[in-house]
């Protein structure tokens, strides 16, 4: 494309370009956290990342897991998208993420409509 900007050989874009590449390392951390059944005795099965939209101030990292056969959520917050995952990464990592029933996996299937 003739119009084509690479970001990446801007002082903007370099910062941009190592953002995204911390953003990558820390789903793989979390991916690899799902492979594993240490992380507090839990089985992480899922994250989501939810990003700003209108007022919100802050990016919500939404953990699910597993023990023992029951369904837990653990939740962390940013104003930065990947210090979030990081946050939240390292939560997981270290043991500090709080971790509640979650009652809507629980629920019965079209109950939480």
């Amino acid at each position: 494309m003739p119009n084509e900007v690479d970001y990446t050989q801007t002082a903007p874009g370099h910062l941009l370009r190592q953002k995204v590449e911390r953003l990558g390392y820390y789903v793989l951390m979390m991916d690899r956290w799902m492979d594993m059944d240490r992380a507090q005795g839990v089985r992480i099965t899922e994250m989501r990342v939810k990003l700003r939209r209108g007022d919100q101030q802050d990016v919500l990292i939404v953990i699910k897991a597993e023990k023992e056969g029951r369904a837990f959520v653990g939740f962390h917050s940013s104003q930065d998208a990947s210090e979030a995952i990081k946050g939240a990464v390292a939560r997981v990592e270290n043991g500090t993420m709080v971790w509640k029933y979650d009652e809507w996996a629980a629920a019965p299937e079209g109950s939480a409509d």
